[in-house]
């Protein structure tokens, strides 16, 4: 895990006190997020330098799934601090403007 101040620091990489191997996951994990189509052979040859291709699968795997969760949660406007109360509220209501749009059944 990371401390308070290592997570405030990501907003800087290079300025962070990451190791070599952690800020080439976080340029990673940018580059997978941001511009997808730029991870060239040459970058994932870079990867494997540090990382085994299961750790490569499973950083995309992760970085993948947390983007989908953060554009899910923007979508519906979800924070997702607030509780499950709220979670089960938000669904209900996305449910009534589907079951209320044209064609539904």
């Amino acid at each position: 895990g990371l401390t308070e101040r290592e997570i405030a620091e990501i907003d800087d990489p290079e300025a962070a006190s990451l190791s070599p191997r952690e800020r080439l996951a976080l340029a990673f994990a940018e580059t997978l997020i941001l511009v997808p189509t730029a991870m060239t052979d040459e970058r994932f040859a870079e990867l494997r330098g540090e990382f085994s291709d299961g750790e490569i699968v499973e950083m995309s795997f992760f970085v993948g799934f947390y983007n989908l969760l953060h554009r899910f949660n923007a979508v519906i406007d979800l924070d997702p601090t607030a509780g499950d109360d709220l979670v089960v509220h938000l669904l209900a209501d996305f449910q009534m403007i589907v079951d209320g749009a044209p064609g539904a059944t």
